[in-house]
């Protein structure tokens, strides 16, 4: 039985890929932030499997040399899938981007060398970089983006400065390069997985990631953040990361996987209108015809090297709203409709009406009573 690490594994991507190991037999050293959670770590506890001897959890902290030797000892394959990913509130982005996503990769790859310096074969590793390597703005190329791409125009202070979804960026380019720098120097097979705005079912009740946090506004009736966005299904991207590993011809290789063009906020709020339609929503107008929208990713290696044929993005949005739902990770607020409504104004037209025609009467028998009295003083 193959053991295969995997950082990050509370996250929105590691749990899923987590779940995907075990189902596919392999033994899983998964790394957290804090064994004492429970309850963050609960959603791999209760993946099926992972009762057995299979599943191991090692605590571990990106900027802390030497977090991830418990992990990857005896591992075949390294998934590296712990990032920052925070695009707003970045006061300081070296302490909050660039020296987590850096430094991290410098430490697995850091435990990697002390295992095989202690007898163990060498492993393949996986890394979860981004489409934010590839693309700083469309502006940055005229034809769609590919592989063979590096983001040239993103920088650590923003592009332009303050822009926080670019020092995001910023860090992903940074944590790429060094990890194939650091790949080829301790000659390691290694395979890059480029995703877009991962959205999909989660395996997590948390709600605390970007994609998350973003269905959950957008179901709660709030205006989503996220404008247009390419998107991919998080179970597209464990897949990927999965065939990465075992396929040898991967090796070298980076992979973008994303829908062709962005998908627009409207067309997400105008999804679930269609499938919630008690549920009050935001109103962003009519999405765009797709037919005019820019081709931003042509990923040349995803579909001959890994064989994978991506979920449409409709598909992933409302699978995604439907699991959020039942894991109560939002709360939607329902409106009353129209047909429910029109017994409940009638009856309070009815009341409101008897209640008029008893003012109407007492006023009539107060005229009358003091028509009396001025009679009777005559």
């Amino acid at each position: 039985m193959e053991t295969a690490c995997v950082t990050g594994a509370t996250g929105f991507l590691g749990s899923e890929l987590v779940a995907q190991l075990l189902q596919g037999g392999y033994k899983v050293h998964a790394s957290v932030r804090s064994l004492a959670n429970t309850e963050r770590n609960g959603c791999l506890l209760s993946l099926p499997g992972a009762h057995s001897a299979r599943l191991t959890l090692f605590e571990a902290d990106l900027l802390d040399e030497g977090a991830f030797d418990g992990c990857v000892a005896g591992a075949r394959y390294v998934f590296h899938t712990a990032s920052p990913f925070v695009t707003s509130n970045i006061s300081d982005p070296e302490l909050q981007l660039i020296a987590p996503a850096l430094n991290g990769t410098r430490n697995v790859f850091g435990s990697i060398g002390r295992s095989i310096a202690m007898g163990a074969a060498p492993p393949r590793v996986v890394l979860t970089s981004s489409v934010a390597a590839v693309m700083g703005t469309p502006a940055d190329k005229a034809s769609c983006f590919d592989e063979s791409d590096w983001n040239l125009s993103s920088q650590a202070g923003g592009n332009p400065p303050g822009h926080g979804l670019d020092m995001y960026r910023y860090s992903k380019v940074v944590a790429e390069r060094e990890a194939w720098r650091l790949a080829g120097l301790q000659e390691l097979e290694m395979a890059s997985i480029l995703p877009s705005f991962i959205v999909g079912p989660p395996r997590t009740p948390r709600a605390d990631s970007e994609s998350l946090l973003n269905m959950r506004q957008a179901l709660e009736g709030e205006m989503p953040p996220r404008g247009d966005t390419a998107m991919v299904d998080v179970r597209d991207v464990a897949t990927a990361h999965v065939a990465a590993a075992r396929i040898q011809g991967a090796v070298g290789h980076r992979f973008v996987l994303s829908s062709p063009t962005a998908v627009p906020r409207a067309r997400l709020l105008q999804l679930l209108k269609g499938k919630y339609p008690t549920f009050e929503l935001a109103d962003a107008g009519t999405p765009a015809d797709p037919a005019t929208l820019r081709e931003l990713f042509c990923s040349k290696t995803t579909v001959p090297l890994l064989g994978l044929t991506l979920r449409d993005p409709d598909q992933s949005l409302l699978a995604m709203a439907e699991a959020m739902i039942a894991l109560g990770s939002a709360t939607p607020s329902k409106h009353t409709s129209p047909a429910k409504r029109a017994p409940k104004l009638a009856s309070a037209r009815k009341v409101a009406m008897q209640l008029w025609q008893r003012l109407v009467r007492k006023y009539k028998q107060m005229v009358l009573s003091s028509e009396r009295t001025v009679q009777d003083e005559l």
